[in-house]
């Protein structure tokens, strides 16, 4: 799928009025692996490239063995694409993360996910996330623009932690900035 973006460049990726990425989050993402670099991580799936901005981070964080990406569209694909061609130990998924099958279950998955049409929320993933993720595999996920965010729950996990990270303002989708950022990781029973 290829997609008409409004504007893509290395600092914004905005679709139909829709801020999807911009550089300005980079200070929450760090942040956040600050938080969750303690975790023992060997095999990666990436949900959602972006801007690369957690790709890159998941590789100085947690120097994992297997880093594979999804990526649904074909234009950030090929930004994924060239992230792979300097980060050798990254694999690219060109694909549907509802129905890629991959060849190897993970211990940590990455789930980033701009919603372009539906909202997917995490309780009705709790399948997919159990095909993808190993027995005690955890999944992490930031979460952007809910006020106030729901409790999320996934049948056959547990939380393991969400974090309310105070830091520089960064862009939502509408074009607001804000100054928290949120993050959830459930870890698989």
């Amino acid at each position: 799928m290829r997609r008409k973006f409004d504007e893509k460049t290395p600092q914004l990726i905005k679709w139909q009025g829709h801020i999807v990425m911009s550089n300005s989050e980079r200070p929450f993402f760090e942040k956040l692996f600050e938080q969750i670099a303690y975790m023992k991580v060997s095999c990666v799936l990436e949900v959602g490239f972006g801007l690369g901005i957690s790709a890159k981070l998941i590789q100085d964080t947690f120097l994992p063995q297997c880093h594979e990406i999804i990526e649904v569209d074909s234009t950030i694909y090929k930004d994924l694409q060239a992230f792979c061609s300097v980060n050798k130990t990254v694999k690219a998924i060109r694909g549907d993360s509802w129905s890629f099958k991959p060849r190897k279950r993970y211990d940590f998955i990455f789930y980033d996910l701009f919603e372009y049409h539906d909202v997917y929320y995490f309780d009705q993933w709790a399948g997919r996330l159990s095909e993808l993720l190993i027995p005690g595999g955890v999944v992490c996920a930031p979460i952007f623009d809910l006020d106030p965010p729901p409790q999320t729950t996934i049948a056959g996990f547990k939380r393991l932690r969400r974090d309310v990270l105070r830091v520089p303002p960064y862009l939502l989708s509408n074009g607001r900035r804000i100054r928290t950022g949120i993050f959830e990781c459930w870890q698989r029973d």
